[in-house]
């Protein structure tokens, strides 16, 4: 006889999950609410063009200042590890 080796979901089933599956499953919910946003996102870059290119061109530079003031900031206070000769 062969062992049954399929995953069984539903109601009485305690099948233990590693640590990410088992936070996916539990938060399915942000999944759909961050495929919905992408969709709405979508729609009104069809929409609005030239309001979406203003608004990703925005936010890209907010991230790349953020992103080199923050890699500079680290660089400095780098504790300098095993320097070789």
């Amino acid at each position: 006889m062969m062992a049954d080796t399929h995953a069984r979901s539903g109601p009485g089933n305690d099948l233990p999950l590693p640590g990410l599956l088992r936070s996916l499953a539990d938060n399915w919910w942000l999944l759909l609410l961050r495929g919905l946003a992408a969709v709405a996102f979508g729609i009104l870059a069809i929409i609005w063009p030239g309001l979406t290119l203003i608004t990703l061109t925005w936010l890209w530079g907010a991230y790349a200042l953020s992103d080199g003031v923050i890699a500079i900031w680290a660089a400095l206070n780098a504790s300098g590890g095993d320097a070789g000769p």
